[in-house]
């Protein structure tokens, strides 16, 4: 009898201890002043809202000066915009579910640090692709004379325009590399130091 009892008691402080952390835990995600995803959520929020306010007013443009949808690098800026929108409109949504768990904490952390990590390299990729396709497009635009194009760029020789490309590449990477990516591993960083508060 005395052994089932301290076996009930056992398993009732185990409980509560697992109650205790999962409560100290919601209490620090729900705590603005402490709060690791609060730089996220307001980081990404003013993202949201400026890449929203910045396709409204390219389209606006669009409207008043038709145009301008003769000209292939406008369709491109204008993809380039829709795309960033859509990677940030993901982020925002992944920290407001990270910010609303009710149950079963750990293991949906766990999960959006991973669909975080994998939507910021999947936006990555993307960039890569648009500087591509950006000067893809130009060359083509040279090669069959389509304008509008910057004075003076067709006549450049194509050693010099790769150059410019290259060297575009490697300031998106430094910008990347030395300041962005620093800043998105820092904020991971602080969920992750909340999963090992679980253990």
């Amino acid at each position: 009898m005395e052994l089932d009892e301290l076996k009930e008691n056992w398993q009732n402080q185990h409980i509560n201890t697992s109650d205790i952390k999962f409560n100290r835990l919601l209490g620090v995600l729900q705590n603005n002043e402490y709060n690791p995803l609060n730089s996220f959520v307001k980081k990404n929020k003013k993202k949201l809202f400026l890449t929203l306010a910045l396709l409204g007013i390219w389209t606006l443009n669009d409207i008043q000066q038709p145009k301008r949808l003769s000209n292939p690098l406008i369709w491109i800026a204008t993809i380039s915009i829709i795309v960033s929108l859509f990677f940030n409109l993901k982020n925002y949504m992944i920290i407001n579910r990270m910010v609303s768990f009710d149950t079963s904490l750990k293991s949906n952390l766990e999960t959006e640090i991973a669909a975080l990590i994998q939507n910021r390299k999947n936006a990555r990729l993307a960039g890569i692709i648009a500087i591509a396709l950006l000067a893809v497009v130009i060359e083509l635009m040279v090669t069959f004379n389509i304008p509008p194009l910057m004075p003076g760029w067709a006549n450049t020789p194509v050693f010099f325009r790769i150059l410019a490309y290259l060297s575009f590449v490697f300031l998106v990477y430094i910008w990347n590399r030395f300041y962005t990516q620093p800043k998105f591993e820092n904020n991971i960083g602080h969920l992750k130091d909340l999963l090992e508060a679980m253990k």
